[in-house]
């Protein structure tokens, strides 16, 4: 849904994912955690909200 916080985090990461080149290597691990979290998230939410 845009507007919401997962895409405008979605948002950021494919914005980081574009320019990646120009991010310090803190910046990229900060980037891909986030990354690893909303992959993380999805697979909770699959299985319903009673399971986040």
């Amino acid at each position: 849904r845009l507007g919401s916080i997962k895409s405008t985090l979605n948002a950021m990461l494919n914005s980081a994912d574009e320019s990646k080149e120009l991010l310090s290597t803190d910046t990229l691990r900060v980037i891909n955690d986030l990354h690893d979290e909303l992959d993380g998230l999805d697979y909770t939410m699959a299985g319903g909200l009673a399971s986040a």
